[in-house]
């Protein structure tokens, strides 16, 4: 990883065959209408670069940012389906509001898709979850190192498996409501930029992401702040509208982290 402000590099089959993916955030922005709130499908069409009719799969967390992105693309004349990952159990106790994943938000994507009434589906990747990003967690933690779960989430789940399931669904493109900007390079490809809010920049732990995924993926939100995405939800009707974002790890279900990993580590932390 390159450590200059704006620099990352998108993941390649050969490790020495970098692609650099995140450049400078610069150039006026051509979606004001989208930017002030206001319905713009032309514009929606032009971030998505895919002729309205076209099968357009959602990746639906639940919270406002994926339901805004399926508002919308809805609105742009897509044929939208959801897709929604179940990913861990967590003990009705330890829910709480602002979670990220959790079992409850899949019925707050069930609702979102039932306002826009589009098709919701749900996979169930618990154990690909527990292999893939809560266990090299643990293993992290276990040799000092300081992970970041929504990385291997990224990779394993959201850009591999529900990517898979979108195109073998008949989508066209996998939507997300990650907040960041694909941009077609030049030559065929595409390089990935940094959002135009630098409050909610997510380009930074999208850097696992492989050229051949890029070519299939979609972030509308990232021309958007977080400000504007809720008007636009609160103007659909989208009833995530007000829900509150999620900051944590998903998995550790309201615990501190420290009491989450004791009993799963050999050594106390």
């Amino acid at each position: 990883l390159d450590r200059t402000p704006c620099r990352v590099y998108l993941a390649a089959a050969q490790p020495s065959a970098r692609t650099p993916i995140c450049m400078e955030n610069q150039g006026a922005s051509e979606f004001q209408s989208l930017q002030a709130g206001q319905a713009d499908p032309q514009a929606v069409r032009a971030l998505v670069g895919l002729p309205a009719g076209a099968p357009v799969a959602v990746a639906m967390s639940g919270g406002v940012d994926s339901s805004a992105v399926a508002g919308l693309l809805v609105e742009a004349g897509y044929r939208v389906f959801g897709l929604t990952a179940r990913l861990y159990d967590v003990a009705a106790s330890a829910h709480r509001p602002g979670s990220c994943c959790a079992p409850d938000d899949a019925r707050d994507a069930r609702n979102v898709a039932h306002h826009l009434a589009i098709r919701h589906y749900v996979l169930d990747e618990r154990a690909t979850f527990l292999a893939e990003v809560v266990q090299p967690f643990v293993d992290a933690w276990q040799r000092a190192e300081t992970p970041n779960p929504c990385v291997q989430c990224n990779r394993s789940l959201k850009f591999d498996k529900l990517l898979g399931a979108a195109l073998d669904l008949g989508a066209q493109a996998l939507a997300t409501g990650h907040y960041a900007r694909l941009l077609p390079d030049g030559h065929g490809g595409h390089t990935l930029h940094r959002a135009r809010d630098p409050a909610k920049d997510q380009a930074y732990f999208l850097y696992p992401l492989l050229p051949h995924s890029a070519r299939a993926l979609r972030f509308p939100l990232g021309d958007l702040t977080k400000p504007q995405v809720r008007a636009h939800a609160a103007r659909l009707g989208l009833p995530t509208a007000s829900k509150q974002e999620s900051m944590d790890v998903c998995f550790v279900g309201g615990q501190r982290p420290q009491d989450w990993l004791q009993p799963r580590m050999a050594v106390a932390p």
